[in-house]
């Protein structure tokens, strides 16, 4: 029983040395770069990003103003601009006494945004984690997409897993509307392979008909070839159709089931967490 009991404490200050070596961590933020939107507008996803991740539990976030002029005048982070290397950030964390640099590129269109985060280790120059999250609507849907972005980048044990995708309310999409989207989507790539098909049978078919008659016993092999040809092509967009067309009611279905939702924004791409496929660009 008493080796029971010293199990547990040694356990429990264990978690408390983590959850104080958590309490100390110092944060910079690099200034969040633009692409394709305006640099007033990065500013302003700047300074909320900046908010959010210093409002996490045991997190020291370092004044803007000091990064800055650390970046403008400092040896170690080549006096202008980290590009996004690891060495950069790195050495502009070991210039501020930071023990975490945070760099990220903001995109957009319209009011729905998108952001590719990574978290840089001053001490071993190692990327810790990136995070690429989407987030569109309003003030408080673009507060909400933030703060998960800021948790599952700079502490993840208390955020959610996978890629942010924040409706115009503020909610995730239900997954049956995720994946009524993802059929309707799928279901126009098949489609479009179905027309490709189509203009191949009619080509093959086209073919044959002006092939001169009579034939000569070499001709008939080829004749023969895009008459086959026709038929294949034929029955393949036949195929493709019919796929596409019972996708396409299998959506339909599953929007009937999810219900009506006149405020979601659902994005067009969807990017799988960790170092995936974004809209933003990679660094």
């Amino acid at each position: 029983m008493r080796l029971s009991i010293q199990g547990i404490l040694a356990a429990a200050a264990v978690a408390g040395a983590a959850a104080s070596a958590r309490a100390s961590t110092s944060v910079a933020l690099y200034p969040l770069q633009p692409l394709g939107i305006p640099a007033a507008t990065a500013d302003s996803l700047d300074r909320a990003l900046r908010g959010e991740i210093g409002r996490l539990p045991g997190i020291r976030m370092l004044g803007l103003d000091r990064t800055v002029a650390a970046i403008k005048t400092g040896p170690e982070s080549r006096g202008v601009a980290c590009d996004g290397s690891r060495r950069c950030l790195a050495g502009l964390g070991r210039l501020l006494g930071v023990d975490e640099v945070v760099y990220g590129v903001a995109s957009g269109v319209g009011r729905r945004f998108a952001f590719d985060l990574k978290l840089v280790d001053t001490a071993t120059g190692r990327e810790v984690r990136r995070v690429d999250a989407r987030v569109g609507g309003g003030r408080e849907s673009l507060q909400r997409g933030l703060r998960e972005a800021a948790l599952r980048l700079v502490a993840p044990e208390a955020g959610p897993r996978g890629v942010i995708i924040v409706k115009e309310d503020g909610r995730r999409p239900g997954p049956a509307r995720d994946w009524a989207f993802r059929l309707v989507y799928g279901s126009l790539g098949v489609a479009a392979l179905g027309l490709i098909s189509g203009f191949l049978a009619q080509a093959s078919r086209s073919a044959a008909s002006s092939t001169a008659r009579p034939l000569s016993p070499a001709e008939e092999p080829v004749l023969a070839g895009e008459i086959g040809r026709g038929i294949g092509f034929g029955a393949a967009a036949d195929v493709f159709w019919g796929l596409a067309a019972a996708g396409l009611v299998g959506a339909g279905v599953l929007f009937a089931l999810a219900g009506s939702d006149p405020h979601a924004d659902h994005p067009i791409a969807v990017a799988p967490a960790g170092p995936g496929v974004a809209l933003t660009a990679r660094f």
